[in-house]
């Protein structure tokens, strides 16, 4: 069974933003190296990273909540199948536990629950046996948030490795899980995103160390968990904030 990539993002962003198209991309490379691609079914960056892959024929999996979110007309068309949750947290649990890796895009707080809970996930599951799932951060934001919350709650931030990029994420995703190169070249054929050459210090005998914490500190250190998210995306007239 090919495995599943959770991705988490904004519901808000459109196509015409550079964030979008990268997710497009991002959702494309990944269901062409053969990865089952799951996320919230709706609109923003979850619509991006679902219709890339239905673009390259790829398995999309959108698990909705209709009762918590009335006002939102049913599933994007890039869903192949459609899980319908009751709440907000067994929404959440879906995704993450269908899941064989996570990856997290920028949003909002809706973002920040489901990338939170996935890192917890893997910091409980040796205590049942289990070995932890891979979850990826991109962007500074999270970056900052998995450094606070290291340093302010002691939280392993070993278990969350923070790229700066979409290719990242795929590059590390795809050499994790054995995917031969070409797959994920295609990322770049368009040139919307240059291939960082940062990626090549990620990788480690050929593989991505997905257990490793954010890189780099960020310039200012925030104080307060509020102040991590102060930047992030604030929800519009519908509520829509993840």
């Amino acid at each position: 069974m090919n495995p599943t990539i959770a991705i988490f993002g904004s519901s808000r962003a459109t196509s015409d933003q550079p964030l979008y198209r990268d997710a497009f991309k991002l959702g494309r490379t990944l269901a062409e190296a053969g990865f089952v691609i799951t996320n919230g079914g709706y609109g923003g960056l979850m619509e991006a990273t679902g219709l890339g892959a239905a673009e390259a024929e790829g398995t999309v999996s959108g698990v909705t909540a209709p009762e918590v979110f009335p006002q939102r007309n049913g599933p994007n068309s890039s869903i192949s199948e459609e899980v319908e949750a009751a709440t907000i947290g067994l929404r959440i649990a879906h995704l993450v536990d269908a899941a064989d890796a996570t990856i997290a895009l920028p949003g909002s707080l809706g973002t920040t629950a489901e990338f939170i809970v996935a890192w917890n996930t893997s910091f409980v599951a040796p205590m049942s046996g289990r070995r932890p799932k891979p979850n990826l951060a991109v962007g500074p934001r999270l970056r900052h948030l998995v450094e606070h919350l290291s340093e302010e709650l002691g939280a392993d931030a070993s278990l969350v490795t923070c790229v700066d990029s979409m290719s990242e994420a795929a590059e590390i995703i795809i050499d994790h899980f054995d995917v031969p190169r070409q797959s994920r070249d295609r990322f770049y054929a368009d040139g919307s995103e240059t291939h960082a050459t940062s990626t090549a210090s990620h990788m480690q005998g050929g593989h991505a160390p997905l257990r490793g914490g954010p890189e780099r500190r960020p310039e200012h250190s925030p104080t307060d968990l509020c102040s991590v998210l102060s930047g992030v995306d604030r929800p519009d007239r519908r509520g829509r904030t993840s």
